[in-house]
């Protein structure tokens, strides 16, 4: 009886043991399932493969072995999840792979079985079938003026379409006349860029571009775009102050980037794993570039417009100095206005002040200072006079005002400063008059009362005079050689033209400058003053682009200048260049009139400093 129920007690424990050992071996097994996003897919359009390893093991087994999808799909990315969960007291696990691809190939398919080992055993998923059809266009994000373009890439780049392009974006697209559009270019990735260039920089023909500076290692951040996260930097930022009326285009920006490549291993070797890293990826070439922008640029009402206006658009604020109010007669009085604030503080123009005509006034000294920062452009612009009293007396210098623009307000605002008066004694010096001189008619009738004698001998010829002591016998005995010298040194000087491009448009550099100079002629002729500093200015830039071997994108004052003080060229002839290109921009933007006379100097000026930069380059 005893050793009846000894057993009986003995068995219940037992069979609890199988069981339980039954169950954790159980729950060590896992269950490998393969699932799409959707089974018809467009052509070139995304779809995702999502792999979940689920059961007590799932953190223990391999990652998945995927089948070659090549054939008909390129990879495009992964991600990864868990997911933990306690029901009725029981732990469940199961990890999830999620692995994107884009469809390249028009047709019927299968993924075959996804494979996981664990612990020796591999556990495999089912096939599914996927069909790929030609569709109209590939579902992209809503199109704007400032969505990207997605190229395509004979490098299969095509599957970085969703995870790496260029944006460009802009503040407004609604402006007045000269008041500036910020564009912003900016790219978004969520794969690793090593590096990138420009490849075409875009021509703003019609608007003045000022540039901000942007660093050498662009700051990266986070954020959101169409419900994704993707990292962005600012490559390049632009001031753009329309010149002209109307629809304007802004073309697009490219650029070439260097994407690092995962490329996926199909082996469990150890080795291959670590090599399957993106550190050790392959490099491809991807090109992006952003969509033309178009933007309506609205004319300054005439309501309100004062007469003195002359063209400033922003907030600006005037300040006028004088060193000294009591002078004596030919001594320098030297009046200082500035103007700062926030626009195109470059192509701002001075004032017309109204002086005594018992003053000589020379043409103002201007100096600016242009700072970009925070979206916008500031600085301040100084205009400053010598003033030559001439007459003794009490002199009042009046009309001391600045009319802009403020487009914020959309109204005129006139800054007005009170009349400076000056008292003038007579100095010890006698008057001097600047314009002193003789006439044209004055000179006629003086080359007429004064003449020069002159008095020439007949020709004297030797007769004892050998034909060798002649020199036309010594220029044909030489001429053979010289002649054979200078084949030769032209011949080694088209060689060198052929293969040394530097030396080619520097040699050519004067002949096209001069070109470009004489269509300016033809303009100034015809009374076009826009083309005549459009022409000229293209005369300066391009001769010294050419004499220093820039690419056409760098032709811009600011880098000539850099350029130019690198290659130590004298200070002042760079300031001279400095400031008549300063004065072409001026007449081509701000002020698009300039009397014969104002254009026959700056063509002088023109052909004076390409001279010089001749020598100096």
């Amino acid at each position: 009886m005893w050793m009846k129920t000894k057993i009986h007690a003995l068995f219940p424990t037992a069979v609890w043991w199988w069981l339980m050992l039954a169950a954790v071996l159980q729950a060590q097994d896992i269950t490998v399932t393969a699932t799409v996003d959707r089974t018809h897919i467009g052509l070139n359009q995304q779809f995702q493969l999502t792999v979940e390893i689920s059961g007590s093991g799932a953190m223990s087994a391999s990652e998945p072995n995927l089948p070659s999808m090549e054939s008909f799909a390129a990879f495009s990315g992964s991600s990864t999840s868990q997911n933990f969960q306690f029901i009725n007291g029981r732990m469940q696990v199961s990890k999830s792979y999620t692995y994107y691809f884009i469809a390249a190939k028009v047709g019927t398919f299968e993924i075959g079985p996804v494979s996981v080992t664990y612990k020796g055993k591999t556990y495999r998923s089912a096939p599914i079938r996927i069909e790929i059809v030609q569709s109209a266009a590939p579902p992209t994000r809503p199109r704007s003026p400032a969505t990207p373009r997605r190229p395509q890439s004979s490098t299969g780049s095509s599957s970085l379409a969703d995870n790496l392009f260029l944006r460009a974006e802009v503040n407004k697209t609604r402006v007045y006349l000269n008041e500036p559009i910020i564009i912003n270019y900016k790219i978004y990735t969520n794969v690793q860029v090593t590096d990138y260039r420009f490849t075409n920089q875009p021509n703003y023909g019609n608007f003045w571009a000022e540039e901000f500076p942007v660093p050498n290692q662009p700051r990266v951040y986070q954020e959101s775009f169409n419900g994704r996260l993707f990292s962005v930097a600012s490559i390049k930022k632009v001031a753009l102050f329309p010149t002209s009326i109307g629809k304007k285009v802004i073309p697009p920006l490219s650029i070439e980037a260097n994407v690092r490549v995962r490329e996926r291993r199909r082996s469990r070797d150890f080795f291959d794993a670590f090599f399957d890293d993106p550190f050790f990826g392959r490099i491809i070439s991807y090109p992006m570039s952003t969509d033309s922008i178009t933007v309506e640029v609205l004319p300054l009402p005439q309501e309100g417009r004062p007469r003195d206006f002359n063209g400033a658009v922003g907030q600006y604020e005037m300040d006028v100095i004088v060193d000294r109010k009591r002078a004596k007669t030919n001594e320098a009085i030297t009046l200082k206005l500035t103007l700062s604030g926030t626009g195109n503080i470059r192509t701002l123009a001075a004032p017309k002040i109204r002086f005594p005509n018992e003053f000589e006034v020379y043409d103002p000294k201007i100096s600016e200072n242009v700072t970009r920062a925070n979206d916008a452009i500031r600085g301040y612009k100084t205009f400053e006079y010598v003033l030559i009293p001439r007459r003794p007396g009490t002199y009042t210098i009046q009309n001391l005002n600045f009319s802009y623009f403020d487009p914020e307000a959309e109204k005129y605002v006139t800054l007005r400063h009170p009349a400076i008066g000056l008292t003038i004694d007579r100095g010890k010096e006698p008057v001097a008059f600047s314009r002193s001189g003789l006439s044209k008619e004055e000179v006629r009738l003086l080359s007429q009362d004064i003449r020069y004698i002159a008095k020439t001998a007949d020709r004297f010829v030797d007769l004892n005079r050998q034909f060798y002591h002649l020199p036309a016998f010594w220029t044909m005995l030489i001429a053979p050689a010289l002649l054979l010298l200078v084949g030769v040194v032209y011949r080694r000087h088209q060689d060198r033209l052929a293969s040394n491009v530097a030396y080619a448009r520097s040699r050519k550099a004067q002949k096209i400058a001069q070109k470009l100079l004489h269509e300016a002629r033809k303009a100034m002729n015809a009374g076009d003053v826009a083309k005549f500093y459009a022409e000229t200015a293209k005369a300066l830039t391009t001769f010294v682009g050419n004499k220093l071997n820039l690419e056409e994108s760098a032709l811009v004052s600011d880098e000539l200048i850099e350029h130019m003080q690198r290659r130590g060229v004298a200070s002042d002839i760079v300031e001279q260049y400095r400031a008549l290109l300063a004065d072409c921009d001026f007449h081509r933007f701000a002020r698009p009139d300039a009397p014969e006379e104002a254009m026959r100097k700056t063509y002088e000026q023109a052909k004076t400093i390409l001279a010089r930069l001749e020598k100096a380059l």
